[in-house]
């Protein structure tokens, strides 16, 4: 495979409150547009190939992130469908809590991410499998790929052939870029304060 530099989208409004956002969105918090000009610098920093192409989730959070994030590196992105996050159905715009009181056990704190495809009406583990393979099957060259954090473990999972469960602590990887070459991870993150925040 070609390099592929894959970046989740800032923090968002509803990341702050702990709401479930899936194929719902909301907007990118002053936070969640420093982390997005930072992985901008990142990247700049690496020195992207030429010819390297720009995909992008259809959701907002992406779309504002890679506005940010990609200014001045390409001239336009193409918009992606199969970027898009997991949907987690009925769970989408409730908290853990709320989560909870309406279908008490779905959620396992021993498998952080694992209860999202038991998610009422939300989307299966095989539809997001297929819809990644599909897109990496299309990569002929360098790609930056702006996305979401379950989708990305699932993007990187595939690149390293690995278990999208083993991939480390879930920090979350705002404000960071994964760069897959040559069937390695490097996470590329710069500590940063942006007027004031963290």
């Amino acid at each position: 495979m070609p390099p592929i530099y894959i970046l989740r989208h800032g923090q968002t409004v509803w990341n702050l409150e702990g709401r479930m956002q899936g194929s719902r969105d909301s907007s990118l918090t002053d936070l969640g547009r420093a982390q997005a000009a930072r992985q901008g610098a990142i990247l700049g920093r690496i020195g992207l190939p030429e010819g390297t192409a720009f995909r992008v989730s259809p959701l907002g959070r992406t779309q504002e992130t890679a506005r940010h994030a990609l200014a001045g590196l390409t001239e336009g992105f193409a918009t992606d469908d199969r970027l898009r996050e997991l949907s987690v159905g009925q769970c989408e715009g409730l908290t853990h809590p709320e989560i909870e009181d309406r279908f008490p056990g779905l959620i396992d704190p021993g498998q952080p991410f694992e209860w999202y495809f038991q998610c009422p009406g939300g989307e299966s583990m095989a539809s997001m499998r297929a819809r990644v393979a599909e897109l990496l099957g299309e990569v002929s060259g360098p790609t930056v790929l702006v996305t979401h954090g379950i989708t990305s473990r699932f993007l990187r999972a595939a690149l390293l052939d690995a278990d999208w469960r083993d991939l480390g602590a879930p920090d979350g990887g705002q404000g960071v870029v994964y760069e897959l070459r040559g069937g390695q991870q490097i996470r590329h993150a710069e500590d940063y304060s942006i007027s004031g925040l963290r």
